[in-house]
Protein backbone atom coordinates (compact mmCIF):
# COMPACT_ATOMS: atom_id res chain seq x y z
CA UNK A 1 0.00 0.00 0.00
CA UNK A 2 1.26 3.39 -0.91
CA UNK A 3 2.07 5.40 2.14
CA UNK A 4 1.13 8.65 0.41
CA UNK A 5 -2.45 7.61 0.07
CA UNK A 6 -2.79 6.25 3.58
CA UNK A 7 -5.32 8.14 5.78
CA UNK A 8 -5.50 8.27 9.54
CA UNK A 9 -8.54 8.47 11.74
CA UNK A 10 -8.66 9.86 15.27
CA UNK A 11 -9.12 7.01 17.58
CA UNK A 12 -11.45 7.52 20.48
CA UNK A 13 -9.70 6.06 23.49
CA UNK A 14 -12.74 6.36 25.76
CA UNK A 15 -15.08 3.50 25.96
CA UNK A 16 -18.82 3.79 25.93
CA UNK A 17 -19.14 3.76 29.71
CA UNK A 18 -16.74 6.69 30.18
CA UNK A 19 -18.50 8.73 27.56
CA UNK A 20 -21.81 8.21 29.29
CA UNK A 21 -20.32 9.26 32.64
CA UNK A 22 -18.86 12.46 31.25
CA UNK A 23 -22.09 13.28 29.51
CA UNK A 24 -24.05 12.82 32.75
CA UNK A 25 -21.59 14.98 34.68
CA UNK A 26 -21.76 17.81 32.19
CA UNK A 27 -25.53 17.67 32.19
CA UNK A 28 -25.70 17.78 35.99
CA UNK A 29 -23.26 20.69 36.07
CA UNK A 30 -25.37 22.65 33.63
CA UNK A 31 -28.52 21.91 35.62
CA UNK A 32 -26.79 22.80 38.89
CA UNK A 33 -25.58 26.03 37.41
CA UNK A 34 -29.05 26.87 36.19
CA UNK A 35 -30.60 25.96 39.55
CA UNK A 36 -27.97 28.01 41.45
CA UNK A 37 -28.79 31.10 39.42
CA UNK A 38 -32.50 30.60 40.06
CA UNK A 39 -31.97 30.13 43.78
CA UNK A 40 -29.84 33.28 43.94
CA UNK A 41 -32.55 35.22 42.20
CA UNK A 42 -35.13 33.91 44.66
CA UNK A 43 -32.83 34.76 47.61
CA UNK A 44 -32.46 38.29 46.32
CA UNK A 45 -36.21 38.58 45.97
CA UNK A 46 -36.74 37.28 49.54
CA UNK A 47 -34.23 39.77 50.97
CA UNK A 48 -35.83 42.63 49.08
CA UNK A 49 -39.28 41.60 50.33
CA UNK A 50 -37.99 41.38 53.90
CA UNK A 51 -36.43 44.82 53.57
CA UNK A 52 -39.65 46.28 52.22
CA UNK A 53 -41.66 44.64 54.99
CA UNK A 54 -39.21 46.06 57.56
CA UNK A 55 -39.62 49.55 56.13
CA UNK A 56 -43.37 49.16 56.19
CA UNK A 57 -43.30 48.03 59.84
CA UNK A 58 -41.16 51.00 60.80
CA UNK A 59 -43.51 53.32 58.95
CA UNK A 60 -46.51 51.75 60.68
CA UNK A 61 -44.91 52.15 64.09
CA UNK A 62 -43.93 55.76 63.41
CA UNK A 63 -47.44 56.52 62.21
CA UNK A 64 -48.89 54.86 65.31
CA UNK A 65 -46.57 56.87 67.55
CA UNK A 66 -47.56 60.09 65.78
CA UNK A 67 -51.24 59.23 66.11
CA UNK A 68 -50.77 58.56 69.82
CA UNK A 69 -48.87 61.83 70.27
CA UNK A 70 -51.59 63.70 68.41
CA UNK A 71 -54.29 62.18 70.59
CA UNK A 72 -52.39 63.19 73.75
CA UNK A 73 -51.15 66.53 72.45
CA UNK A 74 -52.67 68.47 75.33
CA UNK A 75 -50.93 66.25 77.87
CA UNK A 76 -47.56 66.59 76.15
CA UNK A 77 -47.96 70.38 75.90
CA UNK A 78 -48.86 70.59 79.59
CA UNK A 79 -45.84 68.52 80.64
CA UNK A 80 -43.53 70.63 78.46
CA UNK A 81 -44.93 73.86 79.90
CA UNK A 82 -44.40 72.58 83.44
CA UNK A 83 -40.81 71.61 82.61
CA UNK A 84 -40.15 75.03 81.06
CA UNK A 85 -41.67 76.78 84.09
CA UNK A 86 -39.51 74.74 86.48
CA UNK A 87 -36.39 75.57 84.48
CA UNK A 88 -37.25 79.27 84.48
CA UNK A 89 -37.77 79.24 88.24
CA UNK A 90 -34.46 77.45 88.68
CA UNK A 91 -32.66 79.98 86.50
CA UNK A 92 -34.31 82.83 88.37
CA UNK A 93 -33.21 81.40 91.71
CA UNK A 94 -29.67 80.92 90.46
CA UNK A 95 -29.66 84.37 88.92
CA UNK A 96 -30.21 85.92 92.31
CA UNK A 97 -27.10 85.03 94.28
CA UNK A 98 -27.05 84.86 98.04
CA UNK A 99 -24.52 87.66 97.91
CA UNK A 100 -27.51 89.98 97.37
CA UNK A 101 -27.93 89.69 101.14
CA UNK A 102 -25.58 91.75 103.23
CA UNK A 103 -25.35 92.08 106.98
CA UNK A 104 -27.53 94.96 108.04
CA UNK A 105 -29.61 94.89 104.85
CA UNK A 106 -33.27 94.05 104.40
CA UNK A 107 -34.04 90.35 104.01
CA UNK A 108 -35.75 91.00 100.65
CA UNK A 109 -32.38 91.99 99.20
CA UNK A 110 -33.75 95.40 98.20
CA UNK A 111 -31.43 98.36 98.31
CA UNK A 112 -27.88 98.96 97.15
CA UNK A 113 -24.72 97.26 98.32
CA UNK A 114 -22.97 100.01 100.20
CA UNK A 115 -19.28 100.73 100.02
CA UNK A 116 -17.40 99.46 103.05
CA UNK A 117 -14.71 101.38 104.89
CA UNK A 118 -12.28 100.57 107.67
CA UNK A 119 -13.00 102.94 110.54
CA UNK A 120 -11.17 103.31 113.84
CA UNK A 121 -13.66 104.39 116.44
CA UNK A 122 -12.73 107.37 118.56
CA UNK A 123 -14.25 108.67 121.77
CA UNK A 124 -16.38 111.77 121.03
CA UNK A 125 -17.79 113.40 124.14
CA UNK A 126 -19.81 115.87 122.10
CA UNK A 127 -22.34 113.04 121.77
CA UNK A 128 -22.09 112.03 125.44
CA UNK A 129 -21.94 115.21 127.56
CA UNK A 130 -20.82 114.71 131.14
CA UNK A 131 -22.56 117.77 132.58
CA UNK A 132 -25.91 117.24 134.35
CA UNK A 133 -28.86 117.22 131.98
CA UNK A 134 -26.43 117.50 129.07
CA UNK A 135 -28.62 115.23 126.96
CA UNK A 136 -31.45 117.73 127.28
CA UNK A 137 -29.47 120.62 125.82
CA UNK A 138 -30.22 121.91 122.33
CA UNK A 139 -26.53 121.67 121.54
CA UNK A 140 -26.45 117.93 122.25
CA UNK A 141 -29.72 117.35 120.38
CA UNK A 142 -28.34 119.20 117.34
CA UNK A 143 -25.21 117.06 117.49
CA UNK A 144 -27.19 113.84 117.45
CA UNK A 145 -29.39 115.11 114.63
CA UNK A 146 -26.30 115.33 112.42
CA UNK A 147 -26.48 111.53 112.34
CA UNK A 148 -30.04 111.52 111.02
CA UNK A 149 -31.17 111.82 107.39
CA UNK A 150 -32.83 115.00 106.22
CA UNK A 151 -36.59 114.63 106.26
CA UNK A 152 -36.85 112.71 109.53
CA UNK A 153 -40.21 113.34 111.16
CA UNK A 154 -43.55 111.86 112.04
CA UNK A 155 -45.64 109.84 109.65
CA UNK A 156 -48.70 111.34 108.02
CA UNK A 157 -51.80 111.06 110.24
CA UNK A 158 -53.55 109.33 107.34
CA UNK A 159 -51.06 106.46 107.42
CA UNK A 160 -52.10 103.56 109.62
CA UNK A 161 -48.96 101.57 108.76
CA UNK A 162 -45.51 102.95 108.04
CA UNK A 163 -41.97 101.58 107.80
CA UNK A 164 -39.02 103.00 109.66
CA UNK A 165 -35.39 101.85 109.81
CA UNK A 166 -33.56 99.75 112.39
CA UNK A 167 -30.43 101.90 112.41
CA UNK A 168 -32.29 105.12 113.25
CA UNK A 169 -34.36 103.18 115.81
CA UNK A 170 -31.10 102.11 117.47
CA UNK A 171 -29.80 105.68 117.50
CA UNK A 172 -33.08 106.78 119.07
CA UNK A 173 -32.69 104.12 121.78
CA UNK A 174 -29.16 105.22 122.65
CA UNK A 175 -30.16 108.89 122.78
CA UNK A 176 -33.24 108.22 124.94
CA UNK A 177 -31.20 106.03 127.32
CA UNK A 178 -28.81 108.97 127.70
CA UNK A 179 -31.68 111.31 128.53
CA UNK A 180 -33.22 108.91 131.06
CA UNK A 181 -29.81 108.45 132.68
CA UNK A 182 -29.40 112.25 132.96
CA UNK A 183 -32.85 112.67 134.49
CA UNK A 184 -32.32 109.92 137.07
CA UNK A 185 -28.80 111.12 137.91
CA UNK A 186 -30.01 114.68 138.56
CA UNK A 187 -33.25 113.63 140.26
CA UNK A 188 -35.12 115.46 137.53
CA UNK A 189 -38.13 113.18 137.49
CA UNK A 190 -40.23 115.72 135.64
CA UNK A 191 -38.13 115.15 132.53
CA UNK A 192 -38.80 111.44 132.52
CA UNK A 193 -41.47 110.01 130.24
CA UNK A 194 -44.27 108.21 132.05
CA UNK A 195 -43.29 104.87 130.55
CA UNK A 196 -39.54 105.31 130.93
CA UNK A 197 -39.13 101.92 132.64
CA UNK A 198 -40.60 100.01 129.71
CA UNK A 199 -38.69 102.25 127.33
CA UNK A 200 -35.39 101.41 129.00
CA UNK A 201 -36.09 97.69 129.01
CA UNK A 202 -37.22 97.75 125.38
CA UNK A 203 -34.11 99.60 124.25
CA UNK A 204 -31.74 97.36 126.20
CA UNK A 205 -33.26 94.25 124.62
CA UNK A 206 -33.40 95.87 121.18
CA UNK A 207 -29.75 96.92 121.30
CA UNK A 208 -28.73 93.49 122.57
CA UNK A 209 -30.23 91.83 119.52
CA UNK A 210 -28.77 94.46 117.23
CA UNK A 211 -25.27 93.74 118.56
CA UNK A 212 -25.79 90.00 118.12
CA UNK A 213 -27.07 90.46 114.56
CA UNK A 214 -24.13 92.62 113.44
CA UNK A 215 -21.70 90.38 115.38
CA UNK A 216 -18.78 92.77 114.89
CA UNK A 217 -15.66 90.60 115.29
CA UNK A 218 -13.12 93.43 115.29
CA UNK A 219 -10.10 92.75 117.50
CA UNK A 220 -9.68 95.23 120.35
CA UNK A 221 -6.27 95.33 122.00
CA UNK A 222 -6.27 95.86 125.76
CA UNK A 223 -2.90 96.69 127.30
CA UNK A 224 -1.60 97.75 130.74
CA UNK A 225 -1.62 101.30 129.35
CA UNK A 226 -5.43 101.36 129.04
CA UNK A 227 -7.13 104.24 130.79
CA UNK A 228 -9.05 103.41 133.95
CA UNK A 229 -11.94 105.77 133.21
CA UNK A 230 -13.32 104.13 130.03
CA UNK A 231 -12.32 107.33 128.23
CA UNK A 232 -10.35 107.90 125.02
CA UNK A 233 -7.45 105.70 126.18
CA UNK A 234 -9.64 102.66 126.86
CA UNK A 235 -8.74 99.59 124.82
CA UNK A 236 -12.26 99.44 123.43
CA UNK A 237 -11.33 102.24 121.03
CA UNK A 238 -8.34 100.40 119.59
CA UNK A 239 -10.18 98.33 117.00
CA UNK A 240 -10.38 99.00 113.27
CA UNK A 241 -13.92 98.18 112.14
CA UNK A 242 -15.27 97.28 108.70
CA UNK A 243 -18.28 99.59 108.31
CA UNK A 244 -20.74 100.69 105.67
CA UNK A 245 -20.02 104.12 104.25
CA UNK A 246 -22.29 106.11 106.53
CA UNK A 247 -22.64 108.97 104.06
CA UNK A 248 -24.03 106.56 101.45
CA UNK A 249 -26.46 105.11 104.00
CA UNK A 250 -27.82 108.53 104.97
CA UNK A 251 -28.15 109.58 101.33
CA UNK A 252 -30.09 106.39 100.56
CA UNK A 253 -32.45 106.96 103.50
CA UNK A 254 -33.08 110.54 102.40
CA UNK A 255 -34.03 109.28 98.96
CA UNK A 256 -36.38 106.70 100.51
CA UNK A 257 -38.00 109.31 102.77
CA UNK A 258 -38.55 111.61 99.80
CA UNK A 259 -40.08 108.71 97.87
CA UNK A 260 -42.43 107.88 100.74
CA UNK A 261 -40.99 104.39 101.19
CA UNK A 262 -39.71 104.92 104.73
CA UNK A 263 -40.58 107.09 107.67
CA UNK A 264 -37.68 108.00 109.96
CA UNK A 265 -38.93 109.25 113.30
CA UNK A 266 -37.16 112.08 115.17
CA UNK A 267 -34.31 110.90 117.33
CA UNK A 268 -35.85 112.33 120.50
CA UNK A 269 -39.27 110.74 119.96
Amino acid sequence: MDSSTRTYKNVDTLDEHDRDHISDHESSTEVGSLMGEDEKRWDDIDLEDARIRGYRMVGIRVAAALDTAHCHRWLIDTVLLIVILCLLLLLHARGRPQASWQVGGDYTGEGPHFTTRVVKWESDESFTPSEPNGFYSEKTLARWNTLMPVGAGYASPNKTTFFTTTMTHQLHCVFVLGRIFNALESNNGSSLPEDYQTHVLHCLDYMRQGAMCAADLTLEAHTPMDGSDNGPTDGGWSGHHVCKDYGEVVHYLEYQIKDGVRTVLPIED
